[in-house]
């Protein structure tokens, strides 16, 4: 049986783009990437600040593991572990090999750095970054709730799946700590708890072939998953006090800042920028629950709202979604999962060329706009209305789907994907993939690793953008080292 592992929404890149050139610097005007008026005062104010930021670390362990004085080895130690939590504290990778958690450094350390990272992106990216890590806190409280709660221990034949919550056999008499060591020791069977109020279920993996999700391990998450600043790596490289090259990352669940100046370009790709939840679960613990000193003040203040300003993803989700074509349409089953980008891969050796795909060189300019409105959230430039063509032009990934782009897209069945807000509780399936030679991009949306209460998704939605050379060792059959990062 083949089920997904992890998959999520990211989203987040921008294009290369020279200091020479009116069309390059106007993107970069556009975009206002760095503070101050022209680009030359941008990268010097972003440099003073990450050498504020370095000077504060101090000259020792923090210092080493933050700060590499090499530019050249900012691309060589791009790890893609860090943004859907397969390494760092509790996990079974470990810590990533380069760079440090946020929940390491000083108060002093911390300030500085959004400093840098407030100077570095648009205002409006930036307060969205903030609300996806505003949001990781509310999932947090989610699992705390869903672990800490007066509860039933439910037993199914493995692999237990969600609808295996109505016919489950109830194992009385067990704490939460018990139920999962009965998880762990019989192959044959799985377990979850479930609250006696508020009733949350950890969804899991998907089984590709029917559809059907799978439940997660409730026991394990808030040992892998906490969703804290040890889970926010943050590096620095170069020279900061020249005009040398010179750059920084910063990555953790659900999002990958990268940043680098070189040979008199920026680059900021690969990127990553996830959404879960969505929008906060309108139901809430009951107010007795927190006499433990366990609180839930953002879930219960924010219920039901959608608190961190996400709803325009989802707008251009069902924009695709109404227009994509079914001659494109690949069935589920013919896609493994690929956890560490939080996608989907072509099985069995397949690649998109061999299959009957969307050729984007013949669609019109207003299909193509909408395409390309989708990419453009995963870039976060501004949320405006559609995107100019003379404005999307600009970007070379554009340029590149425009003259050779391959899109295939799969769901559950060719007739479930969502088109409104109202099709999200039939927990429909979006899956979009985008290539050339040399670009990859997906977006996809679904209820996979989220917390599901009755007739009440949270939703998870993830993309990436990013040239294939950076998953090599990653994606099936491509080169990789024993540190897992990729190679050019």
């Amino acid at each position: 049986m083949t089920t997904v592992a992890i998959v999520f929404m990211s989203l987040f890149v921008w294009k290369v783009f020279s200091v020479s050139g009116s069309a390059a610097v106007q993107d970069v005007q556009d975009r206002q990437l760095l503070p101050g008026p022209g680009v030359e005062q941008r990268l010097a104010a972003a440099r003073s600040a990450l050498s504020d930021f370095v000077s504060s670390l101090g000259d020792g362990h923090i210092k080493n593991q933050v700060f590499y004085p090499d530019a050249e080895l900012q691309d060589p130690q791009w790890l893609i572990c860090t943004i859907v939590q397969q390494c760092g504290l509790n996990t079974a990778m470990g810590e990533p090999k380069y760079g440090l958690a946020i929940g390491n450094l000083s108060i002093e350390s911390k300030v500085k750095f959004f400093t840098a990272l407030a100077g570095a992106l648009e205002e409006a990216p930036y307060m969205h970054l903030q609300g996806q890590q505003v949001a990781n806190l509310a999932l947090m409280e989610y699992q705390r709730w869903a672990t800490f709660c007066p509860g039933t221990c439910l037993k199914a034949p493995a692999p237990m799946r969600a609808k295996d919550l109505f016919n489950a056999t109830k194992v009385p008499g067990v704490s939460f700590e018990e139920c999962g060591r009965m998880n762990m020791d019989d192959l044959t069977s799985n377990t979850t708890w479930i609250c006696h109020d508020t009733q949350l279920a950890l969804f899991g993996n998907l089984d590709m072939t029917t559809g059907e999700y799978l439940l997660g391990n409730i026991f394990t998450e808030n040992e892998i998953h906490a969703r804290n600043d040890f889970y926010d790596f943050v590096s620095v490289y170069g020279d900061l006090s020249g005009t040398g090259d010179f750059g920084f990352r910063y990555s953790g669940h659900h999002y990958d800042v990268n940043f680098r100046w070189h040979d008199g370009k920026l680059d900021t790709m690969p990127a990553f920028f996830g959404h879960n939840p969505i929008k906060v679960l309108r139901i809430v613990p009951p107010s007795s629950s927190e006499e433990n000193g366990t609180t839930y003040d953002l879930w219960r203040n924010f219920n039901g709202m959608n608190l961190f300003q996400f709803p325009d993803i989802l707008q251009k989700v069902f924009a695709v979604s109404r227009i994509l074509p079914k001659s494109a349409c690949i069935p589920l089953s013919w896609f493994d999962s690929t956890p560490a980008t939080g996608g989907l891969t072509l099985s069995d050796g397949k690649t998109i060329s061999d299959l009957q795909y969307y050729d984007l060189s013949g669609a019109s300019e207003e299909l193509f706009a909408i395409y390309m409105d989708l990419v453009e959230y995963t870039v976060l430039t501004r949320r405006d209305s559609l995107p100019s063509m003379d404005r999307l032009y600009v970007h070379d990934y554009v340029q590149a789907f425009r003259k050779s782009g391959k899109m295939i897209w799969t769901s559950i069945t060719p007739d479930r994907l969502p088109t409104d807000i109202a099709d999200l509780n039939d927990l429909d399936f979006f899956y979009v993939q985008i290539e050339t030679d040399d670009w990859l991009y997906f977006a996809m949306l679904n209820q996979m690793f989220t917390f599901v209460a009755e007739k009440n998704p949270s939703n998870h939605l993830h993309s990436m953008l990013t040239p294939k050379f950076y998953l090599n060792g990653v994606l099936p059959g491509s080169a990789h080292d024993d540190h897992g990062h990729a190679h050019r």
